[in-house]
């Protein structure tokens, strides 16, 4: 007879089942990802705490700064202050921003609509600004008040905080309009763009400049009451200079006098300039005479030569036998450029307010008032 099968306990091989148990592996899975969420919930608020640390620091720095100017004599003011970008960036935003110096010598002032000034949490050091809409500006000189009005489409700065002095700076401008309250003069500028960085001396190079400077301006126009001699629309300047020798602080005219007697010149490295039928470029040297008016010698190849003398004749700026005289003498020298025109290569010199060319004069330059 068929005996029956006994039952098998797990517990005569001495282990329980519990202690055999195996997990499915879909709990094993969540299992790590509870962990990975728990780590980046971490991060997340670290982060969130370093941000807004962050935000406390500017603004703290930024009350830190407005208090010391004002103890230093400046009015500066505004309407209101906030802080903002989270999560990749800090922006502060002022509205009505002001500042002026009424006290000093030199008196001046600025209001702004708005201002806003960013930065990246991993690359504090570089500040970006921009400051689109209406400016007012007032200054002091010769004993009256200039007031400024002006509107920029877009102006926006990108200053790299450090130890240099002055910062270096790149800076663009559109579609500027600026006019004087007093006379109603109107400047306009469609495209502006400058760079500015003061290198630092060292022991293979000592002789340094103390500002290098890179400019261009275009579509831009002045006051016809400034009567420049092809009329008052220029279409491009463009400017690679640097400034030898340090400027001091204080009044403008007594700071320049100072820079002046200390031997400062301006090495231009790169002069263009395209301006009614002109085409222009030239590198060479300016700095200040006497009376702070600039003086300079360049050499310099012009392009539409004799078209400018044509129309310098019709407005009246030199007369009937100068033109001819310009035109015989320039023209031995001119030669034909791949695009057809005539060019020149000829020595331009400043001085007592005059524009020459080689032994030409060609205009006269308006008095510039510091």
């Amino acid at each position: 007879m068929r005996q029956p099968r006994k039952h098998r306990n797990d517990q005569t091989n001495g282990v329980h089942p519990v202690f055999s148990y195996r997990p499915p592996k879909y709990l094993s899975s969540a299992k790590w990802a509870a962990i990975a969420a728990g780590a980046v919930f971490l991060l997340c608020a670290i982060y969130v705490a370093f941000w807004f640390f962050m935000a406390g620091q500017l603004r703290d720095g930024t009350m830190a700064w407005i208090e010391e100017q004002r103890n230093a004599g400046l009015a500066v003011n505004f309407k209101t202050l906030d802080i903002g970008g989270f999560p990749f960036s800090l922006q502060m935003t002022v509205d009505g921003p002001t500042i002026a110096a009424p006290k000093s010598s030199a008196r001046w002032g600025w209001e702004g609509e708005k201002v806003r000034a960013s930065m990246r949490l991993w690359r504090p050091d570089r500040v970006t600004i921009n400051a689109p809409g209406n400016h007012a500006f007032v200054f002091a000189i010769n004993g009256g008040i200039q007031h400024f009005r002006g509107f920029a489409e877009q102006l926006n700065a990108a200053l790299t905080l450090g130890d240099r002095s002055p910062m270096p700076l790149e800076a663009n401008i559109a579609g500027l309009t600026l006019d004087s309250v007093q006379t109603g003069d109107i400047w306009r500028v469609g495209q502006a763009r400058i760079n500015v960085l003061a290198p630092q001396a060292s022991a293979e190079k000592s002789n340094v400049p103390t500002l290098d400077v890179r400019f261009r301006m275009g579509d831009f126009s002045v006051p016809a009451r400034l009567e420049l001699p092809l009329g008052a629309d220029v279409e491009r300047l463009e400017i690679s200079a640097e400034l030898m020798g340090a400027i001091a602080g204080g009044p403008l005219e007594e700071a320049l006098s100072g820079w002046r007697d200390d031997g400062g010149v301006i090495e231009v490295q790169r002069f263009s300039l395209a301006y009614g039928p002109v085409s222009l470029t030239a590198d060479g040297t300016m700095a200040l005479d006497r009376a702070l008016q600039p003086i300079g010698s360049f050499t310099a190849r012009i392009e539409g030569f004799f078209e400018a003398v044509d129309a310098l004749r019709t407005r009246g700026i030199i007369k009937a036998r100068d033109a001819i005289t310009a035109k015989m003498v320039l023209g031995v020298m001119a030669r034909r450029s791949g695009n057809g025109r005539a060019g020149l290569n000829i020595p331009l010199t400043v001085q007592q307010r005059q524009l020459f060319a080689g032994p030409v004069p060609l205009a006269k330059i308006p008095e510039i008032i510091w």
